[in-house]
């Protein structure tokens, strides 16, 4: 990969980041919202990664959700979005947030964990 296009897409996941910080800084909701940069699927054994898991230990079933925004430079076709085994209610939300943008499309499914239904 070139450098300037790697260059990009860091570039479009920091600025992602501050703008999805902007639209939540008036929040006041009863849940919490902690935004986390991580670069896993590069490189799985990042020192901070590591910290943040180790920090964070016995504490992933207080997470209601997660998401992972990937590839925000991406423009040459339609986005997927998944909801990854959400339970229903979650499920819903997301499909109806997304599904009238034309440009963004349900995942494949495929047998995951355990066997269950995922959406890719």
């Amino acid at each position: 990969m070139s450098t300037l296009r790697v260059i990009g897409r860091v570039t479009a996941g920091f600025v992602t980041l501050l703008l999805t910080a902007e639209l939540l800084a008036g929040y006041s909701g009863r849940l919490g919202i902690e935004m986390v940069a991580m670069n896993g699927e590069d490189y799985y054994c990042n020192p901070g990664e590591q910290l943040y898991l180790r920090m964070n230990a016995g504490k992933f079933d207080e997470i209601l959700l997660g998401i992972n925004l990937d590839d925000l430079a991406y423009h040459k076709g339609k986005i997927a979005y998944s909801s990854y085994n959400c339970p229903a209610d979650i499920g819903r939300t997301i499909h109806q947030a997304f599904a009238s943008t034309c440009s963004r499309q349900l995942g494949h499914q495929h047998e995951g964990l355990a066997g269950r239904k995922v959406h890719l």
